[in-house]
């Protein structure tokens, strides 16, 4: 009898309720959710794969950050009609590479830094006990004592004054490679100054890793207007007129309309341009020239990459 009440009434509680309230009760006897309507919790929420970005920035870790590579390429139009505005802009992408390079430098020393064994003497405090070991301690000379003195500071500055003077060759290519010591390898323009009898020679040369050039053109890569300029501003602090020199290496081209004479007209002018961002005027230059490949400096090897170079003549005050 209670059985047969029950029955009927829960078919009186079917008939009599709603879609809404049918549903709350199924779940309410549905402990496992096998008919689970309600939404997911956040976390699965947020767990669920996302729509791909169509935006030009995605993909990026930051839409500020732009490669370098993928920077304009200016074209040979361009660089004529506003040389120095296109060299301010190679410019900022050789600055901006600078800055990446340098902080992913800091980022690998630190990294270095961080797994050293501590344990580890370092090699300089090594040496420098190894030295003094094989040396042996000496007792310094006692006040009134007849042991022989070291040099005084008198003597020491005698002694540097009788040293030679450094010529001015040497002097332009220390300032040089202190600069470009600072810089990434992949920065630095191979270099070499000497004394010759018009007067100090400056040679910039392509090496088999480093152009300063794009091939076949005058469009100067970032990190040589960086150089050039900085260079520029080296040279200006030293007397003499300039004259600036263009050389390629001796691979034809294909065509008469532009040829190896052009190319290093172009690129001696260009690298006037780089020199004058520094501070040289244009009342220092007496001229600029192009050899093309008629003097290698090179010459057992017509296509050697130091044929392809820029050279800078500071003459003598007296020539």
């Amino acid at each position: 009898m209670t059985a047969m009440m029950t029955f009927f009434l829960v078919m009186w509680l079917v008939n009599s309720s709603s879609k809404e309230r049918l549903s709350q009760i199924a779940n309410y006897f549905n402990p496992v959710k096998l008919n689970e309507h309600a939404p997911p919790a956040k976390d699965v929420a947020a767990a669920a794969p996302k729509a791909q970005d169509k935006s030009p920035a995605a993909g990026r870790p930051n839409s500020e950050v732009v490669d370098p590579k993928d920077r304009h390429v200016f074209s040979e139009e361009e660089l004529t009609r506003n040389p120095f505005g296109v060299l301010t802009q190679l410019a900022t992408q050789a600055e901006e590479a600078l800055r990446i390079a340098s902080k992913e430098q800091d980022s690998s020393a630190a990294a270095g830094q961080l797994s050293r064994d501590p344990f580890i003497a370092e090699p300089r405090l090594v040496r420098t006990a190894k030295v003094s070991a094989a040396s042996g301690s000496q007792t310094p000379p006692v006040e009134g004592s007849d042991a022989p003195r070291s040099h005084t500071s008198a003597n020491v500055a005698e002694a540097e004054r009788k040293e030679p003077e450094a010529s001015m060759a040497e002097q332009i290519l220390k300032d040089i490679e202190s600069f470009q010591s600072n810089l990434p390898q992949s920065f630095r323009v191979q270099v070499s100054v000497a004394g010759v009898a018009e007067g100090t020679l400056i040679s910039l040369m392509d090496d088999t890793k480093r152009s300063m050039f794009d091939v076949g053109s005058a469009m100067p890569k970032p990190d040589t207007v960086l150089v050039m300029t900085r260079i520029g501003d080296i040279i200006s602090k030293y007397p003499g007129k300039i004259i600036i020199r263009g050389y390629t290496d001796g691979r034809p081209f294909a065509g008469d309309r532009y040829g190896n004479w052009v190319l290093s007209s172009d690129r001696a002018r260009m690298a006037f341009l780089m020199l004058a961002r520094g501070k040289i005027g244009d009342g220092r230059v007496l001229s600029i020239e192009g050899y093309a490949d008629r003097q290698p400096r090179n010459p057992d090897d017509p296509l050697a990459p130091e044929n392809r170079r820029i050279e800078v003549l500071l003459k003598d005050s007296e020539r």
